[in-house]
């Protein structure tokens, strides 16, 4: 939830209260959706190529199941949860055929056995359901086997499921796909929201600062605006309108004001910002270091850390796009196709 969150621009800033006096601007410069959009593009931008032997028909199916768009979704989970999920089912057209949805990880998950193989035992989707009040009255729960689709039901919470149906399916496999971003299944921006944290907080307090400035204190000294209350009221509103103030002799006038570093705190900003994408492995690319007289070894030096994330990324993506082509090729044979398929 927190990673989504932070993906959709609710930052912790949002959340800090101050004193009722003082200035509590809460901006919020979204480096995660940023670092999320940027890897998902530069990894997956482009469409997948496939090439092999007796592969006609289940390319075909991957275009009827539009699977540049489930890729790119599934993609954009792995980048902000660190997992993304496929779920392979057949359509419910006349002539069925195996199509693929994303599922989200936040209602999802995959349990494996306990050898070094890590083999799939059955995996797990559920989501709530909701009444005329939109309140939440219970859940559906699909629990996917090699064999079998199990669908459960419960009333107010997970634990009193009671089981509805049972339906076989022809896959040869638990039809769900788990696609890890990682070895450790952290999404692309998770170990720099401490550094997004203090961005946010430096760029709301400098905005703070100016407005303190503004709101600074008059000093009046050896001087008065008047004698009493309504006097010096009708003062200070001739002092906004005139911007003309009468001191006596002998007297002063100037403001208080709270000073402040603004080049230091440029250069903290700055360093924070270059280690948000330094930690992230993301360049900026938009800063004046991909400007168009780079040369192209410079501009390739800045990719590398963004290549070394998107080789670790196809490892996995590749993983699961094998275990599609197996259960959409289990469909395949059973149709009458050629169980000898090869697909690169």
């Amino acid at each position: 939830d927190k990673l989504l969150q932070y993906y959709k621009g609710e930052h912790s800033i949002l959340n800090r209260t101050k004193n009722s006096n003082a200035p509590n601007n809460k901006i919020v410069c979204n480096h995660a959706k940023e670092i999320s959009d940027t890897a998902t593009g530069y990894f997956i931008g482009n469409s997948i190529s496939y090439t092999g032997k007796n592969i006609d028909t289940i390319i075909d199916w991957f275009e009827i199941a539009d699977i540049d768009s489930v890729d790119m979704a599934i993609a954009k989970d792995m980048s902000i949860y660190g997992l993304g999920f496929e779920l392979v089912s057949m359509s419910a057209e006349k002539v069925p055929t195996p199509k693929s949805y994303r599922i989200s990880p936040k209602n999802a998950f995959i349990v494996y056995d306990d050898s070094v193989e890590h083999n799939t035992l059955f995996a797990v989707y559920y989501y709530p359901t909701y009444n005329d009040n939109n309140e939440v009255n219970g859940y559906k729960v699909y629990l996917y086997t090699e064999k079998q689709i199990i669908l459960y039901k419960t009333k107010k919470n997970l634990n009193d499921a009671v089981e509805v149906s049972k339906t076989k399916h022809y896959f040869g496999a638990v039809p769900v796909i788990e696609y890890s971003n990682n070895d450790e299944q952290q999404g692309d921006f998770e170990q720099v929201i401490t550094l997004i944290d203090a961005y946010n907080l430096i760029m709301s307090d400098r905005v703070n600062d100016k407005e303190q400035f503004v709101d600074a204190l008059l000093l009046l000294i050896n001087s008065a605006l008047g004698d009493n209350e309504e006097e010096t009221s009708e003062s200070l509103k001739l002092l906004r309108e005139n911007k003309v103030l009468m001191l006596s002799e002998n007297g002063d006038a100037k403001y208080l004001i709270n000073t402040f570093d603004e080049s230091g705190i440029d250069i903290l900003r700055k360093a924070i910002e270059s280690d948000i994408h330094k930690f992230a492995n993301v360049p900026c690319l938009s800063d004046e270091n991909f400007a168009g007289n780079a040369s192209g070894v410079a501009i390739e030096y800045k990719l590398l850390g963004l290549e070394v994330i998107t080789k670790i990324k196809e490892r996995y993506f590749k993983k699961g796009i094998k275990k599609r082509i197996k259960l959409y090729n289990a469909i395949n044979i059973i149709k009458g196709g050629d169980a000898n398929v090869n697909i690169q």
